[in-house]
């Protein structure tokens, strides 16, 4: 996490009030630098991709935020609904998106819709904060129909992606832990995509277009060492693109 922060909450039940007093000034703190801005740019690459196997239709953006993903989803022709537990930064979506319909809920409890309701279900930067990761991907489960895909992002427990956390309650899983957990759930993953390799905070202090350039291309290398893209192998995050049986 960046040092803009505010000091993590001690359990997983605080994570909204800490997004909800993060709020206004979110975008900057998670998106602000050149180099934040590559990362951000990297995930919304690989939503594109994981949707492009089925035509738009109704998806959901679980963990909106501000609307990042949303905005794009938006772009390629779906109709978005916006879940997220923290109700300033829905407000703030819905500012920006009148046209998007919300719901004030959270990835890992019950979600307030009925089975098979979207064709498709995007989640980024939110698995880490749920406690109970095979309920949520049940829920996300239940409310996909049949044949519909799920992009989900989640971080690597064989990474560095503690690194910048200070201790926060955040919960890393294992590759194939993950991908196990999305078959129990009635997923079967069909791709899988590296986020990104180096800790978080390198890519906090690439504060210039050139040095985001430089931390890319470094990124790049240690992600083609430790075998590609698709492999993820030592992947700080991992997006994972499945379809519902």
């Amino acid at each position: 996490m960046s040092r803009l922060l505010p000091a993590p909450p001690a359990t997983d039940a605080e994570w909204p009030s800490f997004f909800n007093g993060l709020a206004p000034r979110y975008d900057t703190v998670a998106f602000g630098t050149p180099g934040l801005a590559r990362v951000s740019d990297r995930e919304l690459m690989l939503v594109r991709r994981g949707l492009h196997a089925i035509p738009p239709g109704c998806v959901l953006d679980a963990g909106a935020g501000t609307g990042r993903a949303t905005e794009l989803m938006l772009s390629l022709g779906w109709e978005v609904t916006a879940l997220d537990a923290a109700p300033e930064m829905l407000a703030t979506l819905e500012h920006a998106y009148p046209e998007v319909a919300t719901a004030l809920a959270k990835v890992g409890e019950r979600l307030p819709f009925a089975d098979a309701t979207f064709d498709a279900v995007a989640s980024l930067r939110v698995l880490k904060y749920v406690d109970d990761l095979g309920f949520a991907l049940r829920e996300i489960a239940r409310v996909l129909r049949p044949g519909g895909r799920a992009v989900l992002e989640f971080a690597n427990a064989w990474s560095c992606a503690a690194v910048g956390y200070r201790g926060a309650p955040v919960h890393l899983h294992r590759i194939g832990a993950f991908e196990a957990a999305l078959r129990r759930a009635g997923i079967t993953p069909v791709a899988r995509s590296a986020g990104t390799w180096l800790p978080q905070p390198v890519w906090v202090h690439a504060r210039s277009d050139a040095s985001a350039r430089v931390v890319a291309r470094a990124d790049r290398f240690v992600g083609a060492v430790l075998g590609g893209e698709s492999r993820a192998i030592g992947a700080r995050s991992v997006i994972v693109a499945g379809e519902r049986v």
